[in-house]
């Protein structure tokens, strides 16, 4: 906690709160202070970002807007669309279909991952900030990543943006365990 010159106080982090689920996914980090309806200093409002990002409050997407993404209400199941990162991924993916019989199997596996995904964007296990890949943040702009254990050590990788009228969960990459680890640095 170095660093820190002034800790929020409990409704100044509300007020944060309410103003991000009344804009929400339409104001960057900057822009959204600049419009706070009470002035406060950036880095007490930095404070209360990070925060809201680690209680899973908030996400940033990768034109940095932030947009509100807890819903206690609905047991913070949060149904999204499902999208592949690009052409290839998903003709990758549907070549899968007919392939040999472990190619037909991790078809069949990812298929399901991407249903239970479509029904809540959190069904995955979020990746600590620290553990992503650069190439992730240059590549699709990820500001969050998340996977999905598959059968046979298999790992889908996906983010999700918020956005109205809805939420996005965008299918990065699938591979092995192995491949996984190496890639995560575990």
């Amino acid at each position: 906690m170095r660093g820190i010159l002034r800790f929020p106080r409990l409704d100044t982090v509300l007020m944060v709160e309410s103003f991000i689920k009344e804009h929400d996914g339409e104001l960057k980090k900057r822009n959204l202070w600049e419009s706070l309806p009470k002035k406060m200093m950036y880095q007490t409002f930095c404070v209360i970002i990070d925060y809201l990002v680690y209680s899973r409050k908030v996400s940033i997407d990768s034109e940095g807007k932030i947009g509100w993404i807890y819903y206690p209400d609905s047991a913070m199941i949060l149904p999204s669309e499902i999208r592949f990162a690009d052409d290839t991924l998903r003709e990758t993916f549907y070549k899968l279909e007919n392939g040999d019989p472990s190619e037909k199997e991790l078809f069949k596996f990812i298929n399901q991952a991407m249903d239970n995904i479509e029904k809540n964007a959190f069904c995955g296990i979020q990746i600590p900030k620290k553990q992503i890949p650069k190439e992730y943040t240059k590549k699709y702009g990820s500001a969050n990543l998340w996977k999905y254990d598959l059968p046979n050590a298999w790992r889908l990788i996906y983010t999700i943006r918020s956005g109205k009228p809805f939420v996005v969960s965008l299918v990065l990459e699938w591979m092995t365990h192995k491949e996984y680890e190496r890639k995560f640095n575990y």
